[in-house]
């Protein structure tokens, strides 16, 4: 009866281990994945900027020579990461691939005139810098017109802003409520040990010698939840992403070195502060509130 009621016990004992350790992963997954989106937030904001820049069109008399000028000076700046010239005939290739409407029959002549496009290195996508380089590029010869897309600047701008303060937030309460459940998933861990760890004291073992198998029981399986996690992370970003080249390519794979040490720590860390102090307050207890 007695062999019954052990193998019993250790087998919930197994189950409740076995649980804390999926639970702590799970937290730590979540953790995970929220911190490579963070610490990837400059490469996706980048990403995002990269396609912003200006225009330059050209009056009907201005010479190409002067152009092919202009956009080699831009291409020397430092603000620049690529330039396009399009002369008028290009241009209207293109607008008549687009719209699927060949305007030279009905119009007689070609309305459209040399542009240069420019885009410009993230760095530099902000509203005050833009706006100088446009006026500049405005006053030089040849040059009729220069315009760049503010509204869409300013959008981007405000919502990378708004989007990084959302997820550092979220990632502090998240943080939180991770420290809290690992914390009561220990708690009642140590909760079935209460009786074991009277008994150690009847016996006159130290609080030091009671509590170290504790703390490093629950460090292992911090050990353990952090290793799943970061293995689990790995899955999850490469079957997520390798099928979008351009989202693949945009992340920073190396991260993940940096990533995965602070997961296992966070695991470990918080397991072994938490089991501490759970035991500590068993410690403390008299005999009859042990049971309650």
């Amino acid at each position: 009866m007695k062999t019954t009621e052990t193998r019993a016990s250790r087998r919930r004992l197994r189950s409740s281990y076995f649980t804390s350790v999926i639970s702590i992963m799970l937290l730590l997954l979540m953790l995970g994945l929220l911190g490579f989106v963070i610490l990837n937030t400059k490469k996706i904001s980048d990403y995002v900027r990269q396609n912003i820049g200006f225009s330059i069109m050209f009056s009907e008399t201005a010479r190409e020579s002067d152009i092919l000028r202009l956009q080699k000076y831009i291409d020397a700046q430092p603000y620049t990461k690529s330039t396009r010239f399009i002369p008028p005939e290009e241009a209207l290739k293109e607008l008549e691939k687009e719209l699927g409407e060949d305007f030279m029959s009905f119009l007689g002549y070609n309305p459209l005139q040399p542009i240069i496009e420019v885009k410009i290195h993230p760095d530099w996508a902000l509203a005050d810098s833009l706006e100088k380089i446009v006026r500049y590029m405005g006053t030089q010869p040849g040059v009729e017109q220069t315009y760049y897309e503010q509204s869409l600047l300013e959008k981007v701008n405000q919502n990378v802003k708004k989007i990084s303060i959302f997820m550092l937030s979220f990632t502090g309460l998240l943080f939180l409520i991770s420290l809290a459940l690992i914390n009561n998933t220990i708690r009642l861990a140590v909760y079935s040990k209460r009786f074991l760890i009277r008994t150690m004291q009847l016996v006159g073992a130290t609080d030091s010698f009671i509590r170290r198998p504790f703390v490093l029981r629950s460090m292992l399986h911090g050990l353990y939840a952090g290793l799943a996690a970061s293995a689990l992370l790995t899955i999850i970003i490469y079957y997520g992403t390798r099928d979008f080249k351009d989202i693949y390519e945009l992340f920073d794979l190396r991260i993940m070195a940096f990533l995965y040490p602070v997961l296992i720590g966070i695991g470990v860390g918080m397991n072994a502060i938490s089991s501490f102090f759970s035991v500590n307050r068993y410690l403390r207890m008299n005999k009859d509130e042990l049971y309650f």
